[in-house]
């Protein structure tokens, strides 16, 4: 998806806006998260934001849980992009429907999502599960312009699909990524999209998604 302006090495996307931060391991696919080592970096660079939101634990940096709102200066980033390159991945260095981040965050970060209608802002979760009872106790729905996805990344948590699903969507996407066991065929009803990959990375797993073909053999005529 090459195009002029974005800023991001992700495929599916734009650019990655993260208006708060930190998040905690929920499944499997969390094993072996990209953004906590990045988190990592970054409070080793003096990032305040990110103190206190990783910790080594076996020689790897773990979220701990601790979520922060980040700076104005990348609240106000969302103001500057042009619709030239309009997707938008939300928190890539968290989860916007995590229990420990608070609803005045999300209310904010939806204001700012319905401001800018010419842009296409995807928020992806491994937590579907929340979603319903956070807009009604915020007493919000999800604007238009706003893609709800999920990140199902084996059999174990296909129950995901039809928790996203069943909130209203302009757009439901998976990201089958990392794909760490094979699927089988999941119910896609109600899903427009879907993006797939494997894990990368010294430690990826890999998984087989077909058995291996049999031998050929010939029949006497």
């Amino acid at each position: 998806m090459k195009t002029a302006g974005r800023t991001t090495a992700i495929e599916w996307t734009h650019h990655t806006w993260n208006p708060f931060v930190g998040c905690s391991n929920v499944s499997e696919g969390c094993r072996f998260c990209y953004a906590e080592a990045q988190a990592f970096r970054m409070e080793g660079f003096g990032n305040p934001v990110y103190e206190g939101t990783t910790r080594k634990v076996g020689g790897r940096p773990k979220w701990t849980g601790r979520l922060f709102l980040a700076s104005q200066a990348t609240l106000g980033k969302i103001d500057k992009i042009t619709s030239r390159s309009p997707l938008i991945f939300v928190n890539s260095m968290s989860d916007f429907w995590h229990e420990n981040a608070e609803d005045g965050w999300r209310a904010l970060v939806l204001k700012k999502i319905r401001s800018r209608p010419d842009l296409i802002f995807q928020i992806l979760t491994k937590r579907p599960g929340n979603i319903a009872p956070m807009l009604a106790r915020m007493g919000e729905d999800l604007p238009p312009n706003l893609w709800l996805g999920a990140t199902v990344e084996d059999h174990r948590v296909l129950n995901r699909i039809p928790v996203l699903t069943a909130v209203p969507a302009s757009v439901h996407f998976l990201s089958v990524e990392p794909m760490i066991a094979p699927f089988g065929q999941p119910d896609l009803a109600g899903v427009e999209w879907v993006i797939g990959g494997g894990e990368s990375g010294p430690l990826a797993r890999h998984v087989i998604l077909l058995p291996k073909a049999p031998a050929e053999t010939s029949t006497p005529l």
